[in-house]
């Protein structure tokens, strides 16, 4: 008896008709979802992190975005970022910091 693929737990799994639908709701309109998950990919030094430091100060503090000016009032959300380039300590962080970030909502 193997009882490796016994311990194994099988992947959870959501039929598609039991959910309620919603409607997307927008952070920066029409680019970014709000509450989903957003990649931001380019070449080097077009401004990258400068555009997620900008939208993580954006929802850590409730405080509108330079993509979304007009997107404010709102309150203030917690942020993940993955990260695989930057350096937290010497880059992100004081990066996040200059953007006005409240950083103990950011991980």
């Amino acid at each position: 008896m193997n009882t490796e693929s016994q311990n194994q737990a099988s992947p959870a799994t959501v039929r598609l008709d039991t959910l309620a639908q919603g409607e997307l709701q927008w952070l920066v309109p029409g680019f970014i979802p709000r509450g989903q998950i957003c990649l931001l990919a380019g070449e080097g030094g077009v401004g990258k992190s400068s555009i997620a430091c900008d939208i993580a100060s954006s929802i850590s503090t409730g405080k509108p975005c330079a993509l979304s000016p007009t997107a404010g009032n709102n309150t203030p959300g917690t942020v993940l970022i993955l990260n695989g380039e930057d350096s937290l300590a010497v880059i992100l962080g004081p990066k996040l910091a200059r953007f006005g970030a409240d950083l103990s909502r950011i991980h």
